[in-house]
């Protein structure tokens, strides 16, 4: 039985609009519950109201095979998540992750006198830059180049289920996949994850970081052009995915990656500038913008 648990969060948040929002490509919705994964954190989430969320954490139960078996073993002397441990690990991971500490609703109320941005503000109401592992943003944004967001889902799904340590859902009632750390993919033929030309940008990140020439923790240090710098040195990584690392990974709200849709947004709305570029709050803004972009693409 899953003991589901209610917490309010400080403002408006939309799990519906966060997950289609081109953020993120591994959180799911099915009968209105919400999965996120985080590192080795596995988190489910129900919306009750514009604020009010019931959630539960996943105990960490790994899957072994044995002898053709799938054997699970919980952590040690438990076998439900105590409330407590609960609350402990939605405030120390999960609440960061939503960036549940920063006023959104302070910058929805200002809109720059902007008509447009208004507009964009009120249809993602509820929107969150999420805080996301920086080994996983990086390598599902050097995924993300050239394809479709499903087809980016597939290849991460198919990178998880091949090289993901395994753990067993009590929600979900199966095994799920953590997303794989850099020695997983140390090295490993990666043909079958449908990677196309991105396979070798993927093996140099890893190699990078594996053999301590990338250490992914203390770019959180340091100024931002040095962290895009940094990021650019892996071989496929430009200023687009290093700008989405900067923003997804490392909370540098004034990043605003630059695609496809961005340029049709600022040519349509903004006579070809980008008026935000200064903006501290830039990259919030730019998810507005981008989210009710690819959500009424006949304007486009």
């Amino acid at each position: 039985m899953v003991n589901w648990k209610e917490i309010e969060f400080p403002e408006a948040i939309a799990l519906d609009k966060i997950i289609f929002s081109g953020q993120c490509f591994r959180p799911l919705e099915w009968e209105g519950i919400y999965r996120f994964i985080t590192k080795d954190s596995v988190l489910y989430l129900k919306q009750v109201s514009e604020k009010r969320l019931a959630f539960y954490v996943n105990e960490n139960a790994s899957v072994v095979k044995q002898g053709g078996m799938s054997k699970i073993f919980l952590k040690e002397n438990s076998e439900e998540s105590a409330p407590e441990d609960m609350e402990e690990e939605w405030e120390k991971i999960w609440l960061p992750y939503f960036d549940g500490r920063r006023k959104y609703k302070k910058i929805e109320q200002d809109n720059r006198g902007d008509l447009h941005l208004q507009t964009c503000i009120d249809f993602g109401k509820g929107l969150r830059i999420l805080k996301q592992d920086p080994f996983e943003t990086l390598i599902t944004f050097i995924l993300s180049q050239r394809k479709s967001i499903p087809a980016i889902r597939s290849s991460v799904e198919k990178l998880c289920e091949q090289f993901g340590e395994k753990r067993y859902s009590k929600v979900e009632e199966k095994e799920v996949y953590l997303f794989p750390s850099a020695e997983a993919l140390y090295h490993a033929d990666l043909s079958n994850c449908s990677l196309g030309y991105r396979a070798p940008f993927v093996q140099d990140a890893v190699e990078k970081i594996v053999e301590g020439r990338l250490d992914l923790s203390a770019l959180e240090k340091l100024p931002t052009e040095e962290l895009l710098e940094a990021l650019m040195e892996i071989h496929g990584v430009g200023i687009k995915v290093a700008s989405c690392v900067a923003l997804f990974a490392y909370s540098r709200m004034d990043m605003i990656p630059e695609d496809v849709w961005m340029k049709r947004i600022w040519e349509k709305h903004y006579q070809g500038g980008n008026p935000y570029r200064e903006d501290p709050d830039g990259g919030i803004i730019q998810q507005y913008l981008f989210h009710y972009a690819i959500h009424h693409k006949e304007e486009y």
